[in-house]
């Protein structure tokens, strides 16, 4: 009889266990000896996942098996090896059967009867659930990690992995490739290189790829976007304060995100053409951006072409008529002192309730979690002992744990500095309170930068302004009277819940663009003399 060795790895660990693809040819050849089998080919996956059957070699092997008559048996180590679901497990199998192949574990006789192939199916759907328990256990190790400041996985360029406190891993600047990483932030800070010059001259000092290999631009910029070389972790879209240490500093990191924005951003001043409302501007018709175009009666703005798209009726808007309507706009949004006065008072004093309440909570925390970190202790040393059985140990260990984890994640809840927030709240409420004082003695390019940290979206419809959506916390400044256009207002019932999403946001990565402009846009302000003191 003639046969064919499959064997699979998926991880490095398996490799260098009794799982070795070595091991498990040896033992099959062996079997197929004993047995008087010719073995006539053999195929091999390594660092492949069984979730799936889309695997190279295996999908050869199949073909091997549908074009070649001279095939008897599969021989495999394990069931597990071949596949980790029932269905994947099922469907090869009746390839094989139709065939007229027998498929045969090494490590797992079974007969070839009712009785046989019932067990058959009953180990694939232990491997099936053995595969899907694994993931979860390790969706939920990753989130621990993460709840702690702890990234999960292999870390970015600039950074390698060592033992840290009680065996865990702890990830460090890299000596030689640090200083690389620094060097690319602060080179692409001055705006003299391209990324694709940033990509050679980095190349020509020592930052190559695993294999040796240039950065390609898109590598470069996901290089330069990393929020973890400032200390911060982001996960499936949620940012966590990393504990590693940063090898970044954020005025650098942020520069250098304005000037990607800038770059990968449309704003049309090109020349000579000046158009303010350009790369915010949106028809309020058919959705499209606007663009701005000189004609010669004059400059309008005008939807952009689309060639998948029928083209857009609405009529071309003077630049004059939609800039007179924002000046406008800024007059009616801007929201009486005594209000911006009142609120950031709420909000300071928000904070301060906040504060004491998280102290006498903090300290609550900390002493719960010492606590269950002793009832561990015991619990281990009474197993130990033979006091506890291993089963029940097991349970209580898991209870405990997810204690520890909630608490923990209460804690980092609960252990925040409200500086930044409230500071940053006291900066917005500042421009806000001058929006049309700011727009008039602007410049052009200090108005567009007004426009991007005020407005996320403005919608042109039949030559007027019908629509605004507002950054965040602009939403949070105007009263009624003032925000018939706004699409984006939040009816919130109380100043705790404007509080809320204004921490929130302070740790978003939206927050370091909003506050670097808002910084520049008071520096901005003091130099052209409007006195923040008697706005505020």
């Amino acid at each position: 009889m003639n046969c064919l060795l499959y064997a699979r790895v998926s991880t490095d660990k398996q490799a260098q266990r009794e799982l070795s693809i070595p091991a498990q040819i040896e033992m099959m050849t062996q079997y197929a000896c004993r047995n008087g089998w010719k073995i006539i080919g053999q195929f091999v996956d390594r660092g492949e996942s069984a979730k799936t059957a889309d695997r190279p070699e295996l999908q050869r092997l199949i073909r091997h098996c549908q074009e070649n008559k001279s095939v008897d048996v599969v021989l495999v180590h394990k069931m597990d090896r071949l596949a980790r679901n029932v269905f994947d497990h099922a469907t090869i199998k009746l390839m094989l059967k139709r065939n007229k192949i027998r498929l045969i574990s090494v490590s797992e006789p079974l007969d070839d009867n009712p009785i046989g192939q019932f067990m058959e199916y009953i180990i694939a759907g232990a491997a099936e659930y053995y595969s899907a328990n694994l993931a979860s256990e390790i969706r939920k190790g990753n989130m621990a990690k993460l709840q702690k400041g702890e990234w999960p996985t292999k870390p970015p360029v600039g950074y390698k992995s060592v033992p840290g406190d009680n065996n865990r891993v702890a990830h460090v600047p890299d000596e030689r490739m640090a200083p690389l990483v620094r060097q690319a932030f602060e080179l692409f800070s001055t705006g003299n290189y391209s990324l694709q010059a940033l990509s050679e001259e980095l190349f020509h000092r020592g930052l190559t790829t695993r294999h040796e290999r240039m950065y390609s631009k898109q590598n470069i910029k996901l290089l330069l976007t990393r929020g973890f070389y400032i200390g911060r972790i982001v996960w499936q879209g949620t940012t966590y304060a990393g504990k590693h240490e940063p090898i970044i500093g954020k005025d650098l990191f942020y520069r250098v995100q304005e000037i990607l924005k800038n770059r990968s951003t449309d704003t049309g001043e090109k020349g000579r053409l000046e158009f303010l409302l350009r790369g915010v501007a949106y028809c309020g018709t058919c959705g499209r951006r606007l663009t701005g175009e000189i004609h010669p009666r004059g400059s309008y703005y005008r939807c952009l072409p689309d060639i998948n798209r029928s083209r857009c009726h609405e009529r071309y808007a003077p630049v004059k008529t939609l800039d007179d309507q924002l000046e406008m706009l800024y007059r009616q949004m801007q929201p009486p002192i005594g209000f911006l006065e009142l609120l950031k008072a709420e909000m300071h004093e928000i904070s301060q309730r906040r504060q004491r309440l998280a102290v006498r909570q903090l300290g609550a925390l900390r002493h719960t979690i010492a606590d269950i970190e002793q009832k561990e202790l015991r619990l281990l040393d009474e197993m130990l002992a033979g006091r506890v059985l291993h089963t029940t140990y097991e349970k209580m260990a898991t209870t405990y744990t997810t204690k520890k984890q909630q608490a923990e994640a209460r804690l980092a809840q609960l252990d925040v500095n409200y500086a930044d927030p409230l500071e940053f709240l006291d900066n917005c409420a500042a421009v806000a309170g001058m929006l049309a004082s700011l727009h008039h003695r602007f410049t052009f390019d200090q108005r567009k930068n007004l426009i991007r940290a005020v407005f996320r979206r403005i919608e042109v419809e039949d030559r007027q302004i019908v629509g605004v959506e507002l950054n965040p916390p602009f939403s949070f400044f105007f009263d009624d009277a003032g925000c018939r256009l706004f699409k984006n207002r939040p009816t919130l019932p109380t100043r705790q819940d404007c509080f809320e999403q204004i921490v929130r946001f302070t740790i978003s990565d939206e927050y370091a663009h909003a506050n670097d402009r808002i910084k520049t846009l008071m520096v901005t302000a003091k130099q052209h003399c409007v006195s923040i003191e008697q706005a505020t």
